[in-house]
């Protein structure tokens, strides 16, 4: 099937798991699988979209370089270290074919319970706050 694509847009990943090895097997393994047939391939497709994460980046403190490169990101998180290695495994498709990483925001959707469980309590009146009440959280919808 590779050989007959244009570009390969990659959206699979864990979003939860018990350690990090569960993590890995997903977003690091599974994107190592891809990019192996990905090389194989001939020929090979055009583009390769990696849809990863902003959990990859860990907390920004002076807002300098919001594009890092994965090995200079410092994850908080089992998920967001495993999203930075798959971002990884990725970098062997450099100078093979085109890639772009992105870094979506927390995404949530219509049977997300854990935002369902932030929504509620905002709603009550409760807020949660981050950094003193300072520090933002981004998010969108998936339908957006």
């Amino acid at each position: 099937l590779l050989t007959q694509m244009d570009a390969v847009i990659h959206l699979a990943g864990k979003i939860k798991a018990h350690n990090l090895a569960e993590f890995n097997e997903t977003n690091q393994q599974g994107t190592q699988n891809l990019i192996h047939a990905l090389l194989k391939a001939s020929p090979k497709p055009l583009t390769y979209v990696h849809v990863s994460t902003i959990a990859v980046m860990g907390p920004e403190i002076d807002g300098d370089d919001f594009c890092k490169r994965p090995e200079l990101c410092h994850p908080v998180s089992w998920y967001g270290e495993s999203k930075r290695r798959g971002e990884i495994e990725v970098q062997a498709l450099s100078g093979k074919m085109r890639t772009v990483i992105l870094r979506p925001p927390v995404l949530y959707g219509p049977h997300d319970k854990e935002m369902f469980a932030l929504f509620q309590s905002i709603q009550k009146g409760f807020a949660p706050l981050f950094s003193e009440g300072k520090d933002q959280l981004s998010v969108c919808y998936i339908k957006d």
